[in-house]
């Protein structure tokens, strides 16, 4: 249970830093989520959407956790 608590503030932690930051790679110069895709124009797609990114930081933060503890 404790794995989980840790991994879920990591989780929750790094989303909030991506949230503020708004990196180009995810977000337009407007502050809008980027759409998914490749090979499309880079102003409005990316390979790396905000979704994307959610997935796999839960998976790295629980898989992060799993290792420390």
């Amino acid at each position: 249970m404790k794995i989980l608590l840790y991994s879920g503030l990591l989780y929750l932690a790094g989303v909030a830093i991506i949230l503020i930051l708004q990196p180009t790679l995810m977000f337009t110069e407007e502050g809008v989520w980027k759409e998914f895709g490749i090979g499309r124009n880079p102003d409005r797609y990316t390979w790396l959407p905000f979704w994307l990114f959610a997935i796999v930081w839960a998976l790295l933060s629980y898989i992060i956790m799993l290792i420390i503890l």
